[in-house]
């Protein structure tokens, strides 16, 4: 791997790390009754995080 696609990845992971946090806080959060839902919100944010 070139340094160059070695810091496409580092950035690329720090994001998605990044990502996970705030869709798990966010989840955290949100008052859902069933696993089901909170999973369904979970993808939901992923998908909007991934623009």
């Amino acid at each position: 791997m070139t340094e160059q696609s070695e810091a496409r990845v580092t950035v690329e992971t720090r994001r998605n790390e990044r990502l996970a946090e705030h869709i798990k806080k966010t989840v955290d959060e949100w008052p859902i009754i069933s696993t089901e839902q909170r999973d369904r919100l979970a993808v939901l944010l992923l998908k909007d995080g991934q623009g």
